[in-house]
């Protein structure tokens, strides 16, 4: 067996460039440019039909698109009771906001509220 830095001093830079030569005079197969070009659009074609099948977006049959809907199932997740819910949109009504939930969000806010309807009782 030959050992590599024997190889590598065996090697001339006239045999280098000798194999640079017969290489970049070798004749160019058509066949073969046509199937790398064939394999690049098919490449491109693969990756396009795969972005648009990513862009899609995934059907949700659980989408809520009504607000009251919407208003409903936060409430439910949240667990609060019909009279609560009530009490909420009295308040926001009061405070002049648009969801009720926004109250429960917004600490300051609620106080607020509950202190504008205290002044407003009494």
């Amino acid at each position: 067996m030959f050992s590599l830095p024997s190889l590598l001093a065996a090697t001339t830079s006239d045999d280098i460039f000798k194999s640079m030569g017969d290489t970049m005079s070798s004749d160019v197969n058509p066949a073969q440019v046509l199937a790398v070009i064939a394999a690049f659009v098919g490449l491109c074609v693969l990756v396009s039909v795969f972005k648009k099948r990513a862009d899609r977006a995934p059907r949700n049959s659980n989408e809520v698109n009504s607000p009251t809907k919407l208003m409903r199932q936060l409430c439910k997740e949240a667990g609060l009771k019909r009279s609560e819910i009530r009490e909420l949109k009295k308040l926001a009504a009061l405070q002049g906001v648009e969801n009720p939930l926004t109250l429960l969000l917004c600490p300051s806010l609620m106080q607020a509220a509950i202190a504008k309807r205290r002044a407003g009782q009494a």
